[in-house]
């Protein structure tokens, strides 16, 4: 993950996580992974419990547009929700009934794909 964190960095995206999680145990994870440092922004639930409304405030504080945006997600929820706002998408997962721009199996595929 740090590699494609780093890559993705070098190459000018700015990354956001947006998280039902609450913001303490969330930053103790990052800081335990030691990935906090990659986050340009992180959206918890205190924020808001509305994955929409997360993905509206990603939006804001990044400033960019939904066409510009890549949502990387792993339910169908959050996918349908990014994809109906005019996000692109990642789903993490090999179920079939998933619809999405990019499926990936796991995220070791997407830092083979992205590292490059």
């Amino acid at each position: 993950m740090v590699e494609l964190f780093n890559k993705l960095q070098a190459k000018g995206y700015r990354i956001v996580l947006l998280t039902l999680q609450g913001k303490i145990p969330i930053e103790k994870a990052l800081r335990k992974l030691k990935l906090q440092k990659f986050f340009d922004h992180i959206i918890t639930r205190e924020e808001t419990a509305s994955r929409e409304k997360q993905i509206e405030e990603l939006l804001k504080l990044s400033n960019v547009k939904p066409s510009k945006a890549i949502v990387v997600a792993d339910r169908l929820h959050d996918i349908s929700t990014a994809s109906r706002m005019g996000c692109k998408t990642i789903a993490i997962t090999g179920k079939s009934y998933i619809k999405s721009d990019y499926k990936f199996a796991n995220v070791k595929q997407i830092v083979e794909i992205f590292a490059k």
